[in-house]
């Protein structure tokens, strides 16, 4: 999908300054664009990020992009091991589990799944200690 203003692609501007990502996923269209921004250091790639699509799924495996030298601790401040790895044991209650489909869902004490739901974190899963804090990292409530 593209978006045009006045005749100029938005889509490439936002690319072309390092502010958006090409989605290979779907389409090659703007990956000169971003090779270029890379090379230039411009706008996200001055620094060191996660792509949008690994997000929500983000542990300590997931690739840093950015500068042409990612700090040495940017896997720790983008991904720090508190966020990703609340436990049970420090009294944090609130399970954030990721179902088949890809979908985020927090569940609380006394929910119907909760005894049967288990947290993997090297998938991505985690342990919250407040809803506030849950649905601030993008997870909903469980429905029941």
């Amino acid at each position: 999908m593209t978006c045009f203003v006045d005749g100029s692609d938005i889509n490439a501007a936002m690319v072309s300054g390092g502010w958006a990502l090409a989605f290979r996923r779907y389409s090659d269209v703007y990956a000169d664009q971003e090779q270029e921004s890379q090379r230039r250091q411009a706008g996200l790639w001055s620094g060191a990020f996660i792509a949008l699509w690994d997000w929500r799924k983000r542990n300590q495996q997931t690739e840093i992009l950015g500068a042409l030298t990612v700090p040495l601790d940017a896997q720790n401040r983008l991904v720090p091991r508190p966020f990703a790895s609340a436990s049970s044991r420090t009294g944090c209650r609130i399970k954030g589990n990721i179902s088949g489909n890809g979908v985020h869902i927090y569940h609380l004490p006394g929910q119907r799944d909760y005894d049967k739901t288990r947290i993997t974190e090297r998938k991505g899963e985690r342990w919250f200690c407040t809803e506030d804090a849950a649905q601030a990292a993008g997870w909903r409530r469980a429905r029941n």
